[in-house]
């Protein structure tokens, strides 16, 4: 019986390994018993303008037989694959539109491998529904389900993407050789290909010494990389199309070994392990570099490879290929980019590490991550190295979400998160089941409920303009009524970008704020579309909020439960002033003696309300009924200096601190900071490592909202597959304890974050782990 295996694969979007038997860990494989017969396209390979001459059929054909000769020719493979003839010969057309592509694709023709050449992108467009500038796709489409053979697979090539110049198809090449690896069943791999492409590090990220130091070259990057360049002269492609590196060697033979093969070569094979030691952590990639040849005689292994993606905790690895008598550094490397279907690659807080032999644990303290325990690869021979991921005990736990979704509150207890999936729409969070989108208004925030039971968000109405909304989980979306403004303005349903559009629910989930576009009738000429803040409550509906007579715009960003205080900006002609309606009046924050800027938050009582921009130098602030306004330190000189949150009780603050230094990839130079009465303003990124929380390759921008107890932190940030947000829980943490009178006898001790942590830093403990010098 015969199934289709695998969908379309691009050459830079993702390479299958279907596994045929996940208990006995069989890969779906070619019968080469004789060579795979290979088809190519009638022709013509490309269409170009008259001005240019077009690369023959010929020389396409001639670069076919070129990537078979290349998996062919691995002599520790049995592989073998070879042109037979073109597709007329087996009484098929030429491929050139989404009908004939069909002919090919989805239908079973009799076996072999068929290459089409997309003279003019249309296949890729039409059939596929991929851009235009997509290299290749590529898949083993059908096999016997009964012997886990493949039977029939084929190769799109895009002739329209090769460079001007490349006459011989010599740089294009790559995609040739790459796609044709997808075709008889191997996925990407990462191990030399992100430090050309990305500028990865060459070992565990946070070590500043590697104990190899050959230098990289374009042609150590792997021909089944995810990515190809196939610039003439400056590219990868020419390097890319030579099946020459250990690692597609090592790849190639093993899904179709030659006689003694992996025998003859030295083999690793462990597990990468949770903390604990016992549990297996699948989509972690493996790296094992030859100390003296470090890119030319690496190889590489996704865990849990060879099993299905569901089995989370097998962690399972095996390293084949390496050169007997060599000796090897074996790590864990993050992946960076790409796709990799067999399973989700996935983030790893605890980061990268060497794995060190004896001392290999999953204590952070005293598992060196840098330590290196070479292994020696002895042919015939087997080393096995499970490597534990670090971390400290006690330490607070660094959980990021998924990419591109973003935190911008947090429920009471903090379990779920609220906020929004770039490019746009609300959507609701949790640790067990990921993000849900809940609209896909774009750019639009999601706010959410204490109880996080309700969200408030912007919807699109039937001519297309924004317009504020609320949604009951398991109900549907409703937009808030417009309120009724006062004469000569008039609210907008058309001529503004937005209608309205909503910027807070409060904690209850019974009110939301917002901000509605009106026009002032032509009593301001210039400002028809000016921003009026409003609430809304399901009792009184909309109302917009009484304003300056001067003002230009004006927005809410938070209110009580009892409405009783409501709190947001306004600006005249300068910059956003922090405001505030009391009982329904309204008040500005700022002085004679110190301008505040924006408030941002309020507590669900009203007690307590945080803000951006006080004073001359732009600090954050918090407010407190009994203690008034209270100016925070910075982290940094940026302008932006912002509070952005706080604990029901006003004695832990989160936020944005200002600029600390550039590094690469960090635009912004935002830092989160952390706030307590005995802390003071500090660093969050700083206070978390001194606690021994690793979140290797983010950068935390700013936290955004808290747990109403204070000790679950939400944030943005930049982490290794783009920007998304970030949970921190930290019931407790790690304190340097010195007992009083007896200094030399100072110890890490584990207590809670609210309440005890302050205790401890009255009498002079310190933050964080005892160092030796403690």
């Amino acid at each position: 019986m015969l199934l289709v295996v695998l969908s379309a694969v691009v050459a830079n979007a993702g390479g299958p390994l279907n596994v045929w038997n996940a208990e006995q860990r069989i890969p779906y494989r070619w019968d080469v018993s004789s060579p795979v017969r290979i088809y190519t396209d009638n022709g013509p390979f490309e269409i170009v303008p008259p001005q240019y001459t077009p690369i023959p059929n010929e020389k396409a054909d001639e670069i076919v037989a070129f990537a078979a000769k290349q998996w062919t020719d691995v002599p520790t493979s049995s592989f073998q694959a070879q042109v037979v003839g073109d597709f007329a010969s087996v009484g098929l057309p030429d491929v050139n539109s989404a009908a004939t592509a069909a002919q090919v694709i989805g239908v079973e023709n009799g076996g072999g491998l068929y290459f089409i050449y997309d003279a003019d992108a249309k296949i890729m467009q039409e059939f596929f529904g991929a851009p235009p500038n997509v290299l290749g796709i590529a898949s083993p489409e059908w096999a016997d389900e009964t012997t886990g053979t493949i039977t029939e697979g084929w190769v799109v090539i895009n002739a329209q993407a090769r460079w001007a110049g490349d006459d011989n198809l010599q740089n294009y090449a790559g995609v040739f050789t790459h796609e044709m690896g997808h075709s008889i069943n191997l996925a990407h791999s990462q191990t030399n290909g992100a430090i050309a492409f990305y500028g990865d590090t060459r070992g565990p990220r946070s070590c500043a010494t590697l104990p190899y130091s050959t230098a990289l070259t374009v042609n150590d990057i792997e021909t089944m990389y995810p990515f190809i360049n196939p610039k003439p002269g400056t590219g990868s492609g020419l390097a890319q199309s030579t099946v020459d590196r250990t690692e597609d060697k090592a790849a190639i033979s093993n899904l179709y070994p030659a006689p003694g093969y992996p025998d003859t070569h030295g083999s690793i094979a462990g597990r990468v392990l949770q903390t604990n030691g016992r549990d297996g952590i699948t989509g972690v990639n493996v790296i094992a570099r030859n100390l003296d040849n470090p890119y030319g005689d690496a190889v590489s292994a996704m865990s849990g490879d060879y099993v299905r993606a569901e089995a989370g905790d097998d962690g399972s690895f095996t390293l084949t290929g390496l050169t007997p008598g060599a000796r090897y550094a074996l790590y864990t490397d993050l992946i960076v980019n790409g796709g990799f279907p067999t399973m989700q690659p996935l983030y790893v807080p605890e980061g990268e590490e060497f794995y060190n032999g004896a001392n290999e644990s999953g204590d952070g303290v005293t598992d060196d991550r840098c330590q290196v325990e070479p292994i020696t690869a002895v042919a015939g021979s087997t080393t096995t190295a499970d490597i534990t991921l670090n971390s400290v005990k006690g330490a607070p736990q660094f959980i990021p979400l998924a990419p591109n979704a973003y935190a911008r509150t947090v429920s009471a207890d903090g379990r779920v998160v609220g906020g929004a999936v770039a490019p746009g729409g609300a959507m609701r969070w949790t640790e067990e089941g990921g993000y849900e989108i809940l609209n896909l208004t774009r750019d639009a925030e999601g706010w959410m409920s204490r109880d996080a039971l309700t969200f408030a968000s912007d919807t699109l109405a039937p001519n297309g303009l924004r317009v504020a909304s609320i949604l009951n989980l398991g109900s549907t979306w409703q937009q808030l009524p417009l309120p009724v403004a006062e004469a000569p303005a008039v609210v907008m349903g058309t001529g503004c970008n937005s209608v309205s559009s909503a910027s807070r629910i409060s904690a209850d989930g019974k009110a939301v704020s917002g901000l509605v576009y009106v026009d002032t009738n032509g009593s301001l000429p210039g400002q028809t579309c000016k921003v009026r803040p409003f609430v809304w409550t399901a009792a009184g509906g909309s109302r917009l909020l009484p304003v300056p007579a001067n003002f230009r715009s004006s927005r809410p960003n938070g209110m009580s439960d009892d409405l009783s205080t409501i709190v947001g900006w306004q600006d005249t002609l300068g910059p956003r002033l922090g405001v505030r309606w009391v009982n329904g009046q309204f008040e500005e924050f700022s002085t004679p003696a110190l301008m505040v800027g924006e408030a941002v938050y309020v507590t669900p009582d009203g007690s307590t309300i945080t803000g951006a921009n006080a004073g001359p130098k732009q600090n954050p602030w918090i407010w407190t009924r009994d203690g008034g306004l209270q100016q925070l330190g910075r982290t940094g000189p940026n302008f932006t200096a912002v509070a952005l949150s706080a604990s029901d009780d006003g004695k832990v603050v989160g936020g944005l601190g200002g600029s600390v230094s550039q590094f690469p990839g960090d635009s912004s130079g935002n830092r989160a900071f952390l706030w307590t009465p005995e802390l003071g303003t500090v660093d969050f990124e700083k206070f978390l490592q001194a606690q021994g929380t690793f979140f290797e390759g983010w950068i935390l921008w700013s936290t955004v909202s808290m747990s109403a107890d204070g000790t679950t932190h939400v944030g943005s940030g930049a982490g290794p597959r783009g920007g998304a947000g970030w949970m921190i829980k930290m019931d407790k943490v790690n304190i340097c304890h010195a007992p009083p009178g007896n200094p030399g006898n100072a110890h890490t001790i584990n207590v809670p974050f609210v309440g005890t942590m302050a205790e401890h830093l009255k009498h002079g403990d310190t933050i964080g782990v005892c160092t030796d010098s403690q």
